[in-house]
């Protein structure tokens, strides 16, 4: 997979595709500054795909992740009140366009499902008082 690198959004690394079908369609990445982005495909028209990047909070991601928060209001409820929306051409001399779109001008056929969400198992890690049984007191310091 082949994500932009000289666009605004910065230098992309891929974190998790959540789906894939003739490619990955909604996906997560982060730049090398640390920006989060939720991805959705759009579709194509004029040789070219068009791709919604939502930058999303570390904070929300989990929570997005965890099912928690729609993806419809994800991208409709950005926090910063804008999308970047991508157009990458099929043709290799031709160069992609990215613009801002703010999340008010967004259609609903431009967005997810109002019901959709992701679900994935969250990993926690145990209280530590379920971690050892073996433990019987509390130390904090001991001289």
């Amino acid at each position: 997979m082949n994500l932009p690198q000289n666009t605004p959004l910065g230098k992309l690394q891929l974190i998790e595709v959540y789906h894939y079908y003739d490619g990955p369609k909604p996906f997560s990445c982060r730049s090398n500054s640390g920006q989060i982005y939720l991805v959705f495909w759009l579709g194509d028209e004029n040789n070219a795909d068009n791709w919604m990047y939502v930058p999303i909070s570390l904070n929300r991601f989990i929570n997005a992740r965890a099912g928690s928060i729609s993806l419809y209001d994800v991208c409709k409820k950005s926090e910063n009140d804008f999308v970047w929306i991508l157009k990458a051409s099929f043709q290799e001399d031709k160069h992609s366009a990215i613009l801002i779109k703010l999340c008010a001008d967004l259609k609903d056929d431009e967005l997810p499902a109002k019901d959709s969400y992701l679900e994935l198992d969250i990993q926690t890690l145990p209280a530590i008082e379920e971690m050892s049984p073996f433990v019987k007191e509390k130390v904090f310091f001991r001289t």
